[in-house]
């Protein structure tokens, strides 16, 4: 599964429908671009690139690659960037615009490997796969953008690790994202497949709103998905 998102993509004033894949093309994120009339014109299919020098451990079958994208004007250039999330081994890139007119996008290491505020400690042993889903949104209000992860990772079947919000600590000219904090905890009863951030209420704070898989039963291979809302508090 993968959350759909309105921002401008390609710079022009006006907001396209963005999406990731999980199947049909796997190894691509989609553009909806948004047209004079309002309509969206068809998909238009983007293929993330990740150099080996700079991801060396991961991506064992690129083409295969399930993708998660979040774009936002991250170094003030008044030009959109892309967070480009992976399923593999917890991958989480960074493009910066430009972004239109291009058909592959090279990505680039947003921290160096072994860094990421979003990492398993060692300690807690190595999972097979990591799918990561980033949100770009002002969470704590204080005019930049924050990186809220959504986090699943495989072992005999996906589980979903959590919600966490990493604070923007950086400038306009320069994000950066500081230690993740726990905003939604584990649930080993189903998989957050997907979340957004929105002011779900109207009371003037973001929400967290999140898509899960819940078994229907106990025991039996049937599934139904939620859609759970978690609304702010405090500041």
């Amino acid at each position: 599964m993968f959350t759909p998102q309105l921002a401008d993509y390609d710079g022009d004033g006006r907001v396209d429908l963005i999406t990731g894949s999980d199947c049909c093309q796997e190894g691509c994120f989609y553009v909806f671009r948004r047209l004079n009339d309002g309509g969206f014109a068809p998909r238009q299919p983007i293929k993330p690139v990740f150099p080996p020098q700079q991801f060396p451990r991961q991506f064992r079958r690129p083409d295969t690659l399930q993708s998660r994208i979040a774009v936002a004007d991250l170094n003030g250039d008044g030009k959109p960037d892309a967070l480009i999330g992976a399923s593999d081994r917890n991958t989480l890139g960074v493009v910066y615009g430009p972004l239109a007119g291009k058909d592959e996008l090279t990505v680039g290491r947003m921290w160096p490997e072994g860094q990421e505020p979003f990492g398993r400690p060692a300690a807690s042993g190595f999972f097979l796969a990591m799918s990561t889903n980033p949100v770009l949104a002002d969470w704590d209000r204080d005019g930049l953008p924050d990186l809220i992860l959504g986090v699943r990772e495989w072992k005999d079947d996906w589980r979903s690790r959590a919600v966490y919000w990493c604070r923007n600590v950086g400038t306009k000219q320069a994000a950066k994202f500081g230690p993740s904090q726990l905003l939604v905890a584990d649930n080993d009863g189903g998989a957050t497949t997907g979340i957004c951030v929105a002011d779900w209420n109207g009371d003037g704070r973001p929400d967290l709103i999140a898509c899960r898989f819940e078994s229907k039963e106990a025991g039996t291979p049937r599934w139904h998905q939620k859609v759970w809302v978690y609304l702010r508090r405090g500041r």
